[in-house]
């Protein structure tokens, strides 16, 4: 048993002691609950269930916390020009609720499937309402969308073909990964 100054009055029954206890439980109780949604795993992005990001204050600085992911990147699952579509108006709407005011990098959408043939020149017509979209939230730093020159290949085209605000990668899912690991991007 611990003693206090010779006293023969047990440490642990101290107020001292029983008020600093009591302060530790709690802020570690707080900050172990009270963490964000994205760090108790990937559950709501696996249900098709966008997440929106933070939005960042003027004082944070989110590239130094390692809390908070560096960016996002569209999950496409179906590889369609619908699924395309979707991942396009999810930012659209993210953009529009934090009334363009938010410090949010752009999420980034790379294109490796069959879903490649909607960027090409020759078929602005048949998917004008998907290439605009994708146009003006580029244009508006909301997404960064890259195309993949593997596929480009399968297909048997080139980059001039493409869309002027494409960009385009040599291979789309060695992209993702990369953003996933080593940017720390997380799916949005």
């Amino acid at each position: 048993m611990l003693y206090c100054s010779g006293e023969r009055r047990h440490l642990t029954r101290s107020p001292l002691y029983l008020s600093l206890f009591s302060f530790f439980v709690l802020f570690f109780s707080v900050n172990t609950f009270a963490q964000p949604a994205l760090d108790s795993g990937d559950e709501l992005t696996q249900q098709g269930q966008p997440i929106t990001p933070w939005v960042y204050s003027a004082d944070e600085n989110p590239q130094m916390s390692p809390s908070y992911p560096q960016g996002f990147l569209a999950l496409l699952n179906q590889q369609s020009p619908e699924d395309v579509e979707q991942a396009l108006l999810r930012a659209e709407q993210l953009f529009l609720q934090s009334n363009a005011s938010a410090n949010i990098p752009p999420i980034a959408l790379v294109v490796h499937g069959p879903e490649v043939a909607i960027f090409f020149r020759e078929n602005y017509a048949q998917y004008k309402t998907i290439v605009d979209l994708a146009a003006r939230l580029s244009a508006l730093q909301v997404v960064d969308l890259t195309v993949c020159e593997t596929r480009m290949g399968v297909l048997g085209r080139n980059k001039s073909e493409l869309l002027p605000f494409i960009n385009t990668v040599p291979f789309g899912p060695a992209e993702e990964q990369r953003l996933l690991e080593e940017k720390r991007y997380r799916h949005f």
